[in-house]
């Protein structure tokens, strides 16, 4: 099992929390071993939406982790119990929260390439770059180019009208959003609301709704064109991604792809694809799993990735002579 291990401070964790997940579910106060691990399964098993698309069966699960957990075990061997069986889900946005215990979430970037090496694009591609909010941008090869880290720094209309004055004479249109690992989906409808005049259809969210399998309530993705008459339409537009792309930036990768001309370049998205809901286990823990699907309008479910119109890997002869496979791969479709 592939997971990765991070400590957090609680400030931190809760903003993720928070920015990821709806409404805190509480349940029962209790010290009990069995009865908290059975209010974590018994939760993961009505609220978790990931258990059918990745055909995990809960009552079989629930019987190998139960035949772990005694009255009498100690906080840290109940924590690692019920984490590993919240692991199983694969879901990048589980989580279970134990004051000063490390956090292990699921890696969904663990066995596939990074095809992106910043360090290679600030030295040989962005010279003479500039900031435009936080947006870094650039005329490469007459394309305009943005470099977009991370959907939590917000993005003002201001920032977009000024975008799009700044590539006003470029032959089109490279996002970079490679690596990134996601945040408000306010600034994703920021972006794509200036490439289309008319509502669009993006997919949908199916929301778990109870423990059986069909048990979810449907509803639309849909996104209005911005009302600043500063649009960037009927041009070529090429998203850059990666397997790092998660959460938002998946959804981003997804949905934008519903829009004329806009393509995908490097490799498939990350997962994380779904929204949050937590509960407060009771002995006081939180624990957190996705309790959402997200589809695009392509039928494609956002958490098992979304495949590159272009597949491109970073090669170690193009990394060794200083190119960017993948941007230079972009480029060349202009």
């Amino acid at each position: 099992m592939q997971i990765i291990q991070k400590w957090v401070i609680i400030a931190l964790l809760m903003a993720s929390i928070t920015s990821c997940t709806k409404e805190l579910i509480t349940t029962n106060a209790t010290d009990s071993p069995i009865m908290v691990f059975n209010q974590a399964s018994d939760f993961i098993k009505t609220h978790s939406a990931f258990l059918g698309i990745k055909n995990l069966n809960w009552d079989s699960i629930h019987i190998i982790y139960s035949n772990k957990v005694f009255e009498g075990m100690t906080d840290d061997s109940l924590y690692n119990v019920i984490n590993s069986m919240l692991l199983e889900l694969q879901d990048g946005h589980a989580l279970l929260y134990y004051e000063n215990k490390a956090v292990t979430v699921w890696d969904y970037t663990a066995g596939y390439p990074i095809n992106f090496d910043k360090q290679l694009l600030d030295s040989y591609y962005l010279q003479e770059s500039q900031k435009i909010g936080p947006f870094t941008v650039a005329i490469i090869d007459e394309v305009g180019y943005v470099y977009y880290p991370s959907f939590a720094e917000n993005i003002a209309e201001s920032d977009m009208d000024d975008l799009i004055d700044f590539i006003a004479d470029a032959k089109g249109l490279i996002i970079d959003i490679r690596s990134n690992g996601g945040g408000d989906g306010t600034n994703s409808n920021t972006i794509l609301s200036r490439f289309t005049d008319k509502e669009v259809y993006l997919g949908k969210q199916l929301v778990k709704s109870g423990p059986d399998e069909d048990d979810y309530i449907e509803s639309k993705y849909t996104l209005e064109p911005a009302e600043s008459q500063k649009k960037y339409l009927n041009e070529q537009i090429i998203i850059l991604t990666n397997r790092g792309d998660a959460s938002t930036s998946a959804f981003f990768t997804g949905f934008a792809k519903v829009l004329p001309n806009i393509t995908s370049v490097g490799d498939k998205t990350g997962g994380a694809g779904g929204v949050g809901t937590s509960m407060q286990l009771g002995n006081g823990w939180q624990i957190v799993v996705s309790s959402t699907i997200g589809i695009d309008a392509n039928n494609n479910v956002i958490e098992n990735g979304i495949d590159p119109d272009i597949k491109v890997d970073q090669s170690a002869a193009d990394s060794i002579n200083h190119i960017d496979s993948i941007l230079e791969t972009a480029l060349l479709q202009f």
